[in-house]
């Protein structure tokens, strides 16, 4: 499964502390929708979380002028060691 997640417009007013409260906040809201037994805002809540995540990755590699790609590559390194590829999934 593939999950391509837009890029969004970072606001001014954001920081990396907001983000991660706001991580929080909707892995929150996941727990409820799993707790409720509710399967299609469990999805939707887990995509605004993934959402907030990447924003949160974006704001910190453009702060320090990181590639990310070094950091994908090194995290699918680390998937493939651990054995948590499906079969014939490629890198």
């Amino acid at each position: 499964m593939k999950i391509d997640l837009p890029d969004i417009d970072i606001q001014p007013s954001w920081t990396e502390a907001s983000q991660l409260k706001k991580i929080f906040e909707e892995a929150g809201e996941v727990a409820e929708a799993v707790a409720l037994s509710d399967p299609v805002n469990t999805i939707k809540e887990l995509l605004d979380t993934m959402q907030t995540c990447k924003t949160l990755i974006a704001m910190t590699v453009k702060e320090y002028s990181w590639d990310i790609n070094k950091f994908i590559t090194q995290h699918n390194e680390k998937l493939k060691t651990k054995g948590y590829l499906k079969e014939g999934e490629e890198l």
